[in-house]
């Protein structure tokens, strides 16, 4: 099973991957052309998932990237923003009712729900991109055991995930599509060889 880090060298050892990852992370900063970029993570995950294939896509075929991106977007919405905006909902609602008091800890719950967004957006779309048939995410009972089965191999990729956000927050877009590669590229791999080694 590769590690992160060799998953990270596969990415940073490609022909023009500077140029792919500053497109996207462009793209990434402007609304509706962000769909763009949404698609070329879900052809991330898409290739790892039907040819084991970490080549990052080219910039090309933009009216499939966008339509890819919708998809992806489609997945984002319940698997990742979905969690984090009721996560943080109830944390609100618990420093409402405690008056305060619960202070930091009443954002338990936010936080949890952040740290497993990107663990259910990843499985969501290894489920997805092999059929593209949203039938695939009634299966809650593989959801959870992919989700599980991941466990601790997926902390080193959340911490570089998150790092970069907060360190990247001014230039959020680039810190976004960065991270998303890294993390989807290493995860999308993961997921592949759990399901193999059950059947």
């Amino acid at each position: 099973m590769p590690s992160f880090e060799q998953v990270c060298q596969k990415v940073f050892s490609q022909p023009q991957w500077q140029r792919k990852l500053f497109i996207g992370g462009v793209l990434s900063f402007i609304p509706v052309a962000n769909f763009l970029a949404f698609g070329f993570l879900y052809q991330i995950a898409k290739r790892i998932r039907l040819r084991q294939d970490l080549e990052l896509p080219e910039w090309e075929k933009w009216d499939k990237l966008f339509l890819d991106g919708l998809r992806f977007f489609s997945l984002f919405c319940p698997f990742f923003l979905l969690p984090v905006g009721c996560g943080y909902l109830f944390s609100k609602v618990l420093l409402g009712i405690s008056f305060g008091y619960a202070g930091i800890f009443a954002y338990v719950p936010f936080c949890a729900l952040l740290v497993i967004s990107p663990i259910l957006l990843s499985v969501g779309l290894s489920c997805f991109v092999a059929s593209e048939d949203y039938r695939e995410l009634q299966n809650t009972k593989k959801i959870i055991y992919l989700c599980l089965s991941g466990g601790t191999r997926l902390i080193v990729p959340l911490l570089a995930l998150f790092g970069l956000l907060v360190i990247g927050f001014p230039l959020f877009g680039f810190a976004f599509f960065l991270g998303f590669v890294l993390f989807l590229s290493y995860s999308s791999t993961l997921f592949i060889i759990i399901q193999k080694n059950k059947q």
